[in-house]
């Protein structure tokens, strides 16, 4: 997955190993960014990539956790 943004492009495995140094779950951190637990985890895993509006409100969620 590359999460794109005007000024920030990370992959599926920057997104979980940033998720994971802020110690919030998989599952409540889907819950923040409006997805279930298991498209997150696809992203995560680079399997699929996310619309570029899904992604906006993941990058979102990950700036509120950080």
């Amino acid at each position: 997955m590359n999460v794109a943004h005007p000024e920030t492009v990370i992959t599926g495995s920057e997104l979980r190993a940033r998720r994971i140094a802020v110690g919030i779950s998989q599952y409540r951190f889907a819950r923040l960014a409006g997805v279930s637990s298991a498209l997150l985890s696809s992203w995560e895993l680079e399997r699929t990539t996310p619309r570029p509006v899904t992604a906006q409100r993941v990058l979102a969620a990950l700036a509120e956790v950080e």
